[in-house]
Order: C-alpha cells, then structure tokens, then sequence
C-alpha cells in the first residue's frame, strides 16, 4: 500500500519486461501516466499494468488531499524495468540492482 501526500509521487516513469500489476486507488484521486497520456483517477478505480512498454506508468497525487493506493504484483523473479531516466533496474532472487542503459556493451561472445 502506498500513501501520497500532495504533490508526491511514485519513482519515474517506467514498465516491467516480466512482472504484472494492479493498482486500486483506495482514497483520493491520484493521477497516473500511462503510455497514452495521463488519467486522473478516483476511489475505487482499479488499472492494471501488463508487461512490456504497454504497462508503462507513474502514480502521481497531483491533488490537494492525500491519495492511497494499493499495488499488487506478480513479483516475478528474475525481473527487468525501464525507466524513462534511462536505467534499468534487474531483481534476481529478490535483490536489485540498477544500471546506466548508455553504460551497455557489445557482447562479442569471447570474453
């Protein structure tokens, strides 16, 4: 469960290549951005976020009052995000680390 006072918000955009989720707005009207543009939602709103860059999103409360969601997700292990800052993040065996997608390197195979 995730408490946003006004004008907080949740990480950057970003998207799951192997984890699902559900979002349930339990109180306020938090604003999320999807791929399509943003939608402020209501109290017993439920969206869902499927894998790959058509479950892009960030909840936002953009609001004068505090918003309360509920996220569920599939936990999938090992997973990969994206995120628009440009990283990655990879959880494997419930550890993360996050990366620099301009870091990345050829793989030749011989090393």
């Amino acid at each position: 469960m995730w408490e946003f006072q006004p004008g907080q918000g949740q990480f950057v955009y970003h998207f799951h290549h192997a984890s699902e989720e559900l979002l349930v707005v339990l109180r306020g009207a938090p604003t999320v951005r999807l791929p399509d543009g943003d939608r402020e939602l209501k109290e017993g709103d439920v969206v869902g976020f499927p894998r790959g860059a058509e479950g892009g999103h960030q909840i936002r409360n953009e609001s004068d009052e505090v918003a309360r969601v509920l996220i569920v997700s599939t936990n999938a292990d090992p997973d990969l995000a994206e995120y628009d800052s440009g990283k990655v993040g990879v959880w494997i065996e419930g550890s993360g680390r996050f990366f620099r997608m301009e870091d990345a390197v050829e793989h030749s195979g011989a090393e």
